[in-house]
């Protein structure tokens, strides 16, 4: 068994190839390979974090505005690269855009209607578009009695 104490750094070490203390070193069970998997874990949860922070740190304002509020980072990827589809089709096109506060609002609106509708916001614009037009309606008005308006529209 190696004793990682009288290791020695190496500078030029190839970042997957740096002497650490891996699981198989040990008994199988034992503490030491416990605690080496759990310092694996624990440095790769610490490098995505790391990572994905960096990937949402240059958003535009527009582009976080549309990922926002989702827990899948898949899917956050996937609302990012649509955001960014938009904008550019929207300079080539010259098209305008929602700002990022009418998508807040509008995501506001679509999950308080959601809640509304029990769940089935979904199953029931399928099926019946002017019944889901009354939810959101219903969510719209809701908000405005929170003192939330639509930015287009703002207080009355």
């Amino acid at each position: 068994m190696t004793n990682w104490l009288k290791l020695k750094d190496d500078a030029n070490a190839v970042p997957a190839t740096l002497p650490c203390p891996r699981p198989g070193d040990f008994p199988v069970g034992s503490v030491q390979s416990r605690a080496a998997a759990r310092a694996l874990l624990d440095g790769y949860a610490a490098q995505k974090a790391q990572a994905d922070a960096a990937e949402f740190a240059n958003l535009t304002e527009y582009q976080r505005a549309f990922a926002e509020g989702e827990d899948d980072p898949v899917v956050a990827r996937e609302l990012i690269k649509l955001a960014i589809l938009a904008e550019e089709r929207a300079t080539v096109y010259d098209i305008t855009l929602d700002t990022p506060e009418e998508i807040r609002y509008k995501k506001k609106v679509a999950k308080l209607a959601d809640e509304l509708a029990e769940g089935r916001l979904l199953e029931i614009s399928m099926s019946d578009p002017s019944k889901e037009k009354g939810f959101r309606d219903l969510a719209r008005e809701k908000l405005r009695t929170e003192g939330i308006f639509d930015p287009k529209d703002g207080p009355p």
